[in-house]
């Protein structure tokens, strides 16, 4: 698990590494042209950054962030029932629960979903 200030300084390494690769991976096209190896270029990256965002907000830890505290209370712990505004959520913890799954589990699943 992942605690805050981790979490935080792996998120920005993250984000200013996307966002870097992105304006390098542009000029690369404005300069050199659109070719196949630049799409697949483009493939790769974009699917290491989607799987490592996935990995990093899917094992936080349950006190990182504000609506994890909430989500861990009172959906994890005491089971407390939606009043319809999140009614999916709902569904998606009994869904883990019934197969044994931890909050890791759920986190790890609504980041892939969402």
């Amino acid at each position: 698990m992942n605690d805050k200030l981790i979490f935080d300084s792996l998120y920005n390494i993250l984000y200013f590494s996307f966002a870097l690769s992105v304006l390098l991976f542009s000029f690369q096209i404005d300069f050199k042209g659109y070719t196949k190896i630049t799409h697949k270029i483009g493939k790769c990256l974009t699917l290491f950054f989607l799987v490592a965002y996935i990995l990093l907000i899917g094992t936080r830890a349950y006190d990182v962030g504000t609506d994890t505290v909430n989500y861990y209370k009172f959906n994890w712990q005491m089971d407390t029932k939606s009043d319809g505004g999140e009614f999916l959520l709902v569904w998606i913890v009994q869904f883990v629960k019934i197969i044994g799954g931890s909050f890791t589990w759920l986190l790890l699943l609504i980041s892939f979903i969402f």
